[in-house]
């Protein structure tokens, strides 16, 4: 356990503060704090101690904390650490000249940069592309909270930035969806209930990880087959709540859970209990925890890989699933699959989720041709003088 002249801590990798992140406000404030307040900048005049950029980091974060969801500030809270780490080990290093982000220059810049690519190594993908141009994203938005406009003054110079590619789809094959749908039949308990449950719901449904995991019983509807999201991604911001489908390959799945549910509900001497996956905690049912989610996916994993099949998958990867099954079976379906995954716009779903293969494109392509060509349509006819490839 170490202590910086600020009061933050380092422990095991985590930082905290212990010191009030804002300073002073009121009848009492100086002249300066209360400037400083109105510009929304921390307070001048005092050290920043050896980790100056987690401090501005950790400000600024208490600053958004109002406006963010919580999964959301906790991971951009994991992000300030990992750039004050990196920066520090940069600055030990000698590549940067500063861990202070008001004093972070271009060649500052540009060396962390170099230090994210190096990281990727063979890992150069698009996604490894996009992760580098999200967190220069971050790094450029510290900077400004600090009053550092070198991002600014590399855009006016015309440096150019990284920028986002489209991102490589990872959508399950037939094949690979079937293997984890295998191994989750193989799960004894409670727990396999759930893990067959989940790996049917959310490769035909479309559903984010918590939209299932938040779920209420009274959501699914086994009649016309759909599902209420009650707790959409962005809800009370941007986000409405909408119906999504439950599709055949799923249904027998459902009623199956919903038995077991029944039962495991009745076991505990509960009549009836709101959340559609409940997990029994602390002497009552609630929904499950995004942890307790992602271990039954990890058991998955470890279960196919027995079984000679490695898969490494997330899941959101079954959302991806969802999409670009359905356009494979239909490329005009783009905008139905869009709306029913919550998507403001088709452009989302193309960039993020699924399009249309190559190959698919260029079938439907030739057949439209061939089945529809216009009657004017009068290929020249080839001189006999002349081979296939019209050369003498």
């Amino acid at each position: 356990m170490k202590s910086s002249s600020n009061g933050a801590t380092i422990s095991d990798d985590k930082f905290t503060t212990g010191h009030a992140p804002f300073p002073s406000e009121g009848a009492n404030a100086s002249k300066a704090e209360r400037r400083d307040v109105k510009v929304g900048r921390p307070r001048r005049g005092r050290s920043l101690g050896r980790y100056p950029f987690l401090e501005f980091g950790l400000q600024y974060m208490e600053r958004r904390k109002p406006f963010l969801a919580k999964s959301t500030y906790d991971d951009k809270l994991r992000k300030v650490r990992y750039l004050n780490r990196v920066f520090v080990e940069l600055k030990k290093a000698g590549k940067v000249s500063t861990t202070n982000p008001e004093k972070m220059n271009r060649e500052d810049v540009g060396a962390f940069i170099e230090y994210m690519r190096e990281a990727a190594g063979q890992d150069d993908d698009s996604n490894s592309q996009n992760y580098i141009v999200n967190i220069l994203g971050f790094l450029k938005q510290i900077c400004e909270y600090s009053g550092n406009n070198v991002f600014a003054r590399m855009h006016a110079e015309g440096e150019e930035l990284p920028q986002k590619v489209p991102k490589d789809l990872t959508s399950l094959s037939d094949k690979e969806l079937a293997c984890l749908i295998a191994a989750a039949e193989s799960m004894k308990g409670w727990t396999g209930e759930v893990a067959r449950f989940i790996t049917a719901m959310y490769p035909y449904t479309g559903l984010r990880a918590s939209e299932l995991r938040l779920a209420q019983i009274e959501d699914i509807n086994t009649e016309k087959w759909t599902i209420w999201v009650r707790h959409p991604k962005g809800e009370r911001k941007y986000a409405r709540q909408r119906t999504a489908p439950i599709l055949p390959p799923a249904r027998p799945a459902v009623l199956r859970f919903l038995e077991a549910r029944k039962k495991r509900v009745r076991a505990h001497g509960v009549e009836k209990t709101e959340a559609l996956i409940p997990t029994w905690r602390n002497g009552t049912f609630k929904c499950y925890e995004s942890t307790q989610f992602r271990r039954i996916k990890s058991e998955i994993e470890a279960i196919a890989s027995a079984n000679g099949t490695p898969i490494r998958f997330q899941l959101k990867t079954f959302r991806d699933t969802y999409c670009q099954q359905n356009i494979d079976k239909n490329p005009a379906n783009l905008s139905a699959v869009s709306v029913t995954m919550g998507h403001a716009t088709s452009r989302t779903t193309e960039t993020s989720y699924g399009r249309i293969r190559i190959d698919k494109a260029l079938e439907d392509l030739q057949k439209q041709w061939e089945t529809n060509a216009p009657s004017s349509f009068n290929p020249p006819v080839i001189d006999k003088k002349f081979d296939i490839t019209g050369y003498q």
